[in-house]
């Protein structure tokens, strides 16, 4: 073979080996991006990602003219998450380097152990709210040398659980407990401990009882097991979260936000630095643009006791923001009634009634009684007469407020205004009304409070238009409205009914909402019963 012919066939030889390895290589593409592309997409997904829960943030609440005077800005919060240690991590430890970092930083963080947070070390408790208190009270009852203590001081000063009614009596439950021949001194202790309420719970009477907050200190070091190596100040700043974990019956898999609304210079020190158990998470913040109608407006707030917790339902965990008033608490309780959350909502003045049907030119009712009513501290005047008849806007509105000498009475007032909304509705479905569109929209923009954004309503408008008018009808949530008790009137929700008419018409789930989901106070027996949570107060009438 002359080398003519060796250097050809080592071309050839480096041409196969090329065209090989392409091959392979192609086929393992191939196989990759074809064959496989499920399964290694998904394999890649787990390696770089963690399922997380995400807040969602709340609509905006705007007045008549579109002005936004509550809205939410997107923020993140500090938290720590016990799931994320290792084994040989300690809780305390992450806690305190955490804490120390945003004391550092002079961000605060919530803590309701009512001791001073250094030396010398004395009780906070009357600047506590009710159910902060409670939460304390609950603690120190659990807590076996405290609870000790307190009892064996409430059997030495029993006058201290006296109470006093509205009428001004004088109470004490400490009589007959320690009358009972049936108890012995341990005994008569621990029932007049349970009878201690948490506005009676004072730092005069836990420093009476030999609780001073030092030794409350060392007992909650020996319960949360911090070492020896804490200092009493550096105990006091973990023991307050450890507490606050605790007293809100929050799980180990429960991230607790320590601190809310964190700038970027933490963030990023807390990403260089060794924060085991740290965890930032997206929320958001709502921004109250003006002060006016506060009442009307609500506020947003943190659950603060197990109370309100259950009587939310599932789905709120402890971090939760929930209505506290105002439209915000509405929500809420509407939230509570229907077992899952409310999207978006709409108030207006039932005056507004006056310029809709005055824009639709009127309606045609049959009025079922003859109404005559004057109230002049509500500058409202209703005469009109039984019989079917075209109503303008302010008779309309007559109408629909009136409430006398109906047989049955509110429910009947009712009845006529589902009627009336009826006969709005097929008024407006007509083709002559559909010109007055426009100035129908600008009525709702300019009386109506919502957070639907202008493309929503119109959107909404649209598929209304699609109705037939028999496909429009108006329920009442079957209920006992004519429940009397003690002199005041009460309407109790047939709850059975409710869930069948809510599972048939109104759930936005694939699985049935049960009783388990809602919060429905009803009476069974001369009794208060709750669906779910808890009746606070008296449960019989």
């Amino acid at each position: 073979m002359d080398h003519k012919e060796a250097h050809h066939l080592r071309l050839y030889v480096l041409a196969a080996l090329f065209f090989i390895v392409a091959a392979v290589y192609i086929g393992v593409l191939y196989d990759t991006q074809v064959n496989n592309y499920d399964y290694y997409y998904a394999s890649s997904v787990r390696s770089i990602a963690r399922s997380e829960t995400v807040e969602a943030a709340r609509g905006n609440i705007t007045d008549r003219n579109g002005k936004v005077l509550v809205s939410s800005r997107s923020s993140y919060n500090l938290t720590f998450d016990a799931s994320l240690l290792e084994k040989d991590e300690d809780a305390n430890e992450s806690l305190l380097r955490l804490l120390q970092l945003c004391q550092s930083r002079g961000i605060n963080w919530v803590d309701s152990l009512p001791i001073s947070r250094s030396a010398p070390f004395a009780y906070t408790i009357d600047s506590l709210d009710s159910a902060a208190r409670s939460r304390f009270l609950t603690y120190l009852k659990d807590l076996d040398e405290a609870a000790n203590a307190l009892a064996a001081y409430l059997l030495e000063h029993p006058a201290l659980l006296e109470t006093t009614d509205e009428e001004g009596n004088r109470e004490n439950p400490a009589d007959d407990i320690l009358a009972d021949e049936e108890l012995d001194q341990a005994g008569k202790a621990q029932a007049l401990l349970e009878e201690l309420t948490s506005s009676q719970l004072t730092g005069a009477m836990l420093e009476g009882s030999g609780l001073s907050a030092t030794r409350l200190i060392a007992l909650m070091r020996k319960d949360f097991g911090l070492s020896a190596s804490f200092s009493v100040e550096e105990a006091r700043l973990v023991l307050g979260v450890q507490y606050e974990i605790r007293s809100r019956n929050l799980a180990r898999t429960d991230a607790y936000v320590l601190a809310e609304d964190i700038d970027a210079e933490l963030i990023s020190l807390l990403n260089d630095g060794d924060y085991a158990g740290a965890k930032i998470t997206p929320s958001s913040v709502r921004e109250y643009e003006t002060t006016y109608g506060a009442h009307i407006l609500g506020y947003l707030g943190k659950i603060n006791d197990s109370a309100e917790k259950e009587a939310l339902g599932e789905g709120y965990n402890w971090n939760d923001y929930v209505g506290k008033d105002g439209v915000e608490a509405l929500i809420g309780g509407a939230e509570q009634i229907l077992g899952y959350r409310v999207d978006s909502y709409a108030l207006f003045d039932v005056e507004v009634f006056v310029e809709l049907v005055d824009a639709m030119g009127g309606i045609d009712f049959d009025v079922p009684v003859d109404m005559d009513y004057d109230d002049p501290s509500q500058n409202l005047s209703i005469h009109v007469q039984k019989g079917y008849q075209h109503l303008n806007g302010y008779q309309t509105m007559g109408v629909f407020r009136f409430r006398n000498t109906y047989a049955n009475g509110d429910i009947g007032r009712i009845d006529v205004q589902h009627q009336m909304l009826k006969a709005m509705m097929s008024q407006f479905l007509k083709l002559h009304n559909i010109p007055n569109l426009n100035k129908l929209v600008d009525i709702y923009e300019k009386e109506v409070t919502t957070n639907l954004s202008a493309g929503n309503v119109m959107f909404y408008v649209k598929e209304f238009l699609k109705l037939d008018e028999s496909a429009i009808s108006f329920e009442t949530i079957p209920a006992n409205y004519n429940g009397v008790k003690n002199g005041m009137s009460y309407v109790f929700i047939h709850v059975d009914e409710w869930l069948e008419y809510l599972n048939t018409w109104l759930n936005p789930y694939t699985t049935e909402i049960t009783s388990a989901n809602v919060d429905i106070l009803y009476e069974s027996n001369g009794q208060v019963v709750a669906t779910s949570g808890t009746v606070q107060g008296p449960n019989k009438w």
